[in-house]
């Protein structure tokens, strides 16, 4: 027998718990929607548990988190990211995938599997025959067990592994400049970090690096600069001063971290690293501006001073400048450039020089209009040669989009949780779309927010107006572009109500300038997005009597008639709840009046559902409860299976879940009794229901949500057997009547004077009159369970009667002459 217990405790099954649906219950008891979730207090989980995902999530653990042995989690495709803000514990034999924070310690007993990265800001120890298949930072001692291991990368304050080399995230440093600089005036050069080879310019990173440029001629460094490009961003100015005319060439150096790739150099769009210095030429200035307007520039004529080597004017008057344009960034496009001195000239960026009338000042300096109908970087060179003067010059500058168009797909109705279609269009300031953005060399995106517009005021419940969450399926909500468009057919709101859309790209190119737009053109909240609806509803019944371990463990039941809690829930598309379907104090609603159906399964059994409608004012942050009751035409039908369903005029619970509750069609039956006049009677009482055959004893009628009868709902009828004494005396006194098993007794007391008989009735109504066949009907205290009425002979929709006569006896009685108790 011993060995017996021992196997069957060995089969006992390990604890799975489904996230995110498992979340809200023990042993997490977090609070949250969709994917993400916060746990207040710590979690254990006992061993063998298994977590196996729906979805991906997110848990934000206030306490500690421990595991027992043998924990393992079943993605199926999904993440688990895991912020715990005391310390973490996972005894042996774990196999987890997972991200872990940990703001304390973390530990894992020997052969544990972890495949995703760890961070904890205390001290971290993994026993023997372990292994991470991810990154690792640990703020204290990182302690490695034997033939433990990680593979990735790893940083700790201290510890007795060997981490591999985190890399610096650099692949290379580009160098931009214009090519051409004067001796009398430092050249400025653009330092960027790359992350990826050179295609149409640098893809950014953002990891931080330091070191010094320098310009050399025939082996030998004629000027350099320190730079510090610090970590979060990607580029740096400097200056390089070189006082002789002649070609140099760039170079970097000292580089902390190193690059893994070698130096480039480019101007414009041209790989170069050769910088020429000139003692004389020009200073091109356009600014940044927007795109197909005009913009103020200049051009100045310089020249090196042989006595103060200080920049002084070239020449002055009108002159033609050839002047040439070419794409930099992205390196192609198909949009002239404007230009316009005294003369004008509009060119295609191919790098074609078109002379240029401009009229220079005292000071050297001739003004410039440029325009440019396109975005992008743009790159402006002068060459102007007279005899043997020979002068050159260039600028870049960023055109940027004025806004964004956000187009919305025309419905009357759109669904939370559910796709619904946006166009995004970068446009100029003639309202034509800007066909190059999106196609630099770090493709410029438009970033999607939205602005929530209604519900406005708080709900008749005291609730508040929730922002829900847009989405596109993209991280931070990152639109791309193709030739300056997007159709985004992902987009999502997870709320009811109505939104604005926004679309932001900020410091376009570097620049100073930003690119915003709502859907519509709104200015604030005048021309919105909706309404959203709730994508479905869902029902939750709670039968009046649960299951019942002790004699059906698989059915819980209500009778025909008797309240039921009925829970309605708006839900979206992800079948979260819709926290704004609710009636708002002032402004626009969006919770409307919902239908109730019954649905009978598996036969028709016709009967009426209470309440229907729902009504608008009844929901609370989405969710509304009522005592529902179902109640048979016909008393005597058989126990029906029935669905509810919840419909408002967009929205149905038909493609949720819906709630099933199980309906009995019951009555309580009493019995007559007969006995001495001298001793008291127990009058038998049962709940039954109708099988479809018959009626039988309803032995799940017990426990807690038991039938209970209260003696003061007990009206007696006395009618005595002799004119004198008159029958009285008998009464039912005591706590109230609880049925167990679906039965009880009801005591009733010998008469003090006569004998007779009491017409007695069970009062399950309301009122102080009982609803019996019988002739009176003393003042009694309503048991107020109506649904247990029933039909009985002629008697329609009856409270239970019957009589209990005292002064007869059974045959067995009568044949006892004398009874005496002999001590």
């Amino acid at each position: 027998m011993a060995a017996l217990l021992c196997a069957a405790a060995g089969m006992a099954q390990a604890d799975t718990y489904t996230l995110p649906a498992d979340l809200t219950s023990a042993p997490f008891n977090c609070t949250g929607s969709g994917n993400s979730y916060s746990c207040h207090g710590s979690i254990g989980l006992d061993k063998d548990s298994i977590i196996q995902l729906t979805s991906d999530v997110t848990l934000n653990i206030d306490g500690n988190l421990t595991a027992d042995k043998s924990l393992s989690t079943s993605n199926n495709g999904h993440s688990l990211t895991l912020y715990i803000g005391g310390s973490a514990n996972f005894k042996k034999e774990t196999t987890l995938t997972a991200d872990l924070t940990v703001g304390g310690s973390i530990s894992f007993d020997k052969d544990a599997t972890v495949n995703g990265d760890i961070t904890t800001g205390g001290n971290m120890t993994m026993a023997k025959d372990s292994t991470v298949y991810g990154d690792v930072v640990v703020g204290g001692y990182l302690d490695m067990g034997k033939d433990s291991d990680i593979i990735g990368t790893c940083r700790a304050a201290a510890t007795n592994y060997t981490c591999s080399a985190v890399p610096s995230g650099i692949h290379h440093l580009r160098i931009e400049h214009a090519g051409t600089a004067l001796t009398c005036s430092p050249a400025t050069i653009t330092v960027r970090a790359c992350s990826a080879a050179d295609n149409n310019g640098c893809t950014a990173s953002t990891a931080g690096i330091s070191g010094t440029v320098r310009a050399s001629s025939g082996g030998s460094v004629l000027a350099s600069t320190a730079f510090n490009i610090p970590a979060g961003v990607s580029t740096a100015t400097i200056t390089l001063p070189v006082t002789s005319a002649t070609a140099t060439t760039l170079s970097a150096a000292g580089m902390t971290p190193t690059p893994s790739n070698a130096t480039t150099c480019w101007v414009g769009a041209t790989q170069s690293c050769t910088l020429t210095f000139a003692d004389s030429g020009f200073f091109i200035d356009v600014p940044d501006h927007i795109s197909d307007t005009t913009a103020s520039g200049t051009v100045k004529a310089a020249r090196k001073d042989d006595a103060s080597s200080a920049c002084v004017p070239a020449f002055t008057g009108a002159k033609a400048v050839p002047l040439s344009c070419q794409y930099v960034n992205p390196g192609t496009g198909t949009k002239s450039l404007t230009l316009t001195g005294s003369s004008t000239a509009t060119m295609a960026c191919n790098g074609t020089p078109s002379p240029i009338n401009l009229s220079f000042d005292t000071n050297g300096v001739a003004p410039l209009q440029v325009r440019y109908p396109d975005a992008g970087q743009i790159g402006l060179d002068a060459h102007y040669v007279a005899g043997a003067l020979d002068m050159q010059g260039s600028d870049q500058f960023i055109v940027a989009p004025k806004d964004f168009a956000v187009n919305a797909a025309v419905s009357n109705i759109y669904v939370a949780g559910s796709p619904f279609a946006l166009q995004i269009i970068a446009r100029n300031n003639s309202g034509a779309t800007t066909l190059n953005f999106g196609k630099e060399s770090t493709p410029a995106t438009a970033i999607l927010s939205r602005t929530r517009c209604e519900p406005s005021a708080n709900g008749t419940h005291g609730e508040t107006p929730q922002d829900g969450t847009l989405s596109t399926g993209t991280p931070n909500n990152a639109v791309s572009m193709n030739s300056g468009v997007a159709f985004v057919t992902t987009t999502e709101w997870t709320e009811v109500g109505k939104i604005i859309v926004k679309a932001d790209h900020t410091n376009y190119l570097g620049s100073a300038l930003s690119v915003t737009g709502t859907v519509n053109n709104s200015a604030g909240c005048a021309s919105p997005i909706g309404p959203f609806v709730p994508h479905h509803f869902s029902t939750t019944v709670t039968d009046a009597y649960p299951a019942n371990p002790s004699t059906d463990p698989t059915t819980a039941f209500t009778y025909s008639g008797q309240p039921m809690v009925l829970l309605v829930a708006a839900k979206n598309g992800h079948d979260a709840t819709t926290q704004n379907y609710y009636l708002a104090n002032s402004g626009s609603s969006f919770a409307k009046d919902v239908t109730l159906t019954a649905l009978l399964n598996p036969t028709p059994a016709p009967g009426s559902l209470l309440p229907s409608p729902i009504l608008a004012k009844d929901f609370a942050g989405g969710v509304a409860t009522a005592n529902a009751s179902y109640t048979f035409t016909n008393i005597k039908t058989a126990p029906t299976a029935v669905t509810i369903r919840a419909n408002d005029a967009n929205a149905s619970s038909q493609s949720g879940i819906e709630g099933i509750a199980h309906v009995r069609s019951g009555r309580l039956r009493v019995s007559n009794v007969f006995g001495s006049a001298r001793q008291a009677l127990k009058i038998p009482v049962q709940a039954e229901y109708w099988t479809g055959q018959a009626w039988i004893l309803n032995v799940n009628d017990t426990g807690a949500p038991a039938t209970q009868i209260k003696p003061s709902s007990v009206a007696l009828s006395f009618t005595s057997s002799t004119s004198s004494p008159s029958f009285s005396g008998s009464t039912i006194t005591g706590p109230t009547i609880v049925l167990s098993g679906g039965k009880a007794e009801i005591p009733l007391s010998a008469p003090t004077v006569g004998t007779g008989y009491i017409d007695f009735a069970i009062n399950l109504g309301t009122t102080a009159a009982d609803n019996s066949c019988l002739a009176t009907h003393p003042a009694t205290v309503g048991n107020v369970r109506t649904w247990l009425r029933s039909t009985y002979s002629t008697c329609v929709l009856s409270d239970p009667y019957a009589r209990a006569t005292f002064g007869i006896y059974t045959p067995a009685q009568k044949s006892v002459i004398h009874v005496r108790e002999v001590y």
